[in-house]
């Protein structure tokens, strides 16, 4: 049986634990898994050992900017028949300018200013995956329906 989880892309330890404990108190049948880089988590969503094997309803990707390496793993992320309909929100701390086209091209379901506080970068991050997992229907969304 597979785990139901949420992906986090980020790689400052100390906001990592913050959303971790938000979104497990939150959606508390949902796995948070931290991810330190792009590739790490491209791991965590490809494994499917059974110790591992895993639903994974949302990837947050906190990126400085869109490079070449964070469109190869959104790419390589689609690429995945079981993750096709997964929902990819990037929060991005500098102007995501002429790479907003690109990231839409990999369906990246959501580009958001990524705000400077910790506190309101974790808020928004749990607001997000409130809506992704609980509000907004894809296919295969949801826990039973609803994530809480």
């Amino acid at each position: 049986m597979s785990v139901p989880s949420l992906v986090v892309v980020e790689p400052d330890e100390t906001e990592a634990a913050l959303l971790r404990t938000a979104l497990s108190s939150r959606f508390p049948r949902v796995t948070a898994i931290q991810a330190v880089s792009g590739d790490a988590a491209l791991q965590h969503l490809t494994d499917q050992s059974p110790a591992r094997k895993m639903h994974p309803l949302l990837l947050l990707f906190d990126v400085q900017s869109f490079d070449d390496s964070v469109h190869d793993v959104l790419s390589a992320v689609r690429r995945v028949t079981r993750l096709v309909h997964m929902p990819i929100v990037v929060f991005v701390r500098e102007n995501a300018g002429d790479e907003l086209d690109r990231a839409h091209a990999l369906r990246v379901n959501s580009v958001i200013a990524r705000p400077d506080s910790s506190e309101a970068f974790v808020d928004a991050a749990v607001r997000v995956a409130d809506y992704r997992l609980n509000l907004n229907q894809t296919p295969g969304s949801g826990v039973d329906g609803h994530a809480t």
